[in-house]
C-alpha cells in the first residue's frame, strides 16, 4: 500500500519537483551537492540511480562524465527526467532484473518507498 501511495504522490508532484523554491529548494540543492560529492563519479562509470525522480542527480552524473542508468516507478517523473535528456526508464527497483554491472548505485530517497 505504501508503495502505491508513494507512486501516486510522485506522479502528482512531478511537474514541480525539480523547481522547488524556498526552504525545500535550498535543502534539495545541499542534498544534491552532498550526494554528488559522496558518489565521486569518475569518467565512464555506470551509475544506477534507483528512484531517479525528475532526473536531477542523473543529469549531474552525466555532466561529471558518468553514465547514469536512471529508473523510477513514477511515469510522470520518468517523463520529467527525459526532458533533461536523462535516458530514464520506468520500473520498480524491487522487481527489475539488471544485466548491467554498476560501478556505483544511488538510492537517494527511494528505499523508504520499498516494501521489501
Amino acid at each position: 500500500m505504501a508503495k502505491k501511495m508513494a507512486k501516486a504522490y510522485y506522479d502528482r508532484i512531478a511537474p514541480i519537483y525539480q523547481g522547488r523554491r524556498g526552504l525545500l529548494g535550498s535543502w534539495d540543492k545541499g542534498r544534491r551537492e552532498s550526494i554528488l560529492k559522496a558518489l565521486d563519479v569518475k569518467h565512464g562509470e555506470l551509475v544506477l540511480d534507483a528512484g531517479c525522480g525528475s532526473g536531477f542527480n542523473s543529469f549531474e552524473i552525466g555532466k561529471l562524465g558518468g553514465k547514469p542508468f536512471a529508473v523510477d516507478a513514477s511515469e510522470r517523473m520518468v517523463r520529467e527526467a527525459r526532458k533533461l535528456g536523462v535516458p530514464a526508464m520506468l520500473g520498480d527497483i524491487e522487481e527489475l532484473k539488471y544485466k548491467e554491472k554498476f560501478d556505483k548505485a544511488l538510492f537517494a530517497g527511494s528505499l523508504e518507498c520499498c516494501e521489501n
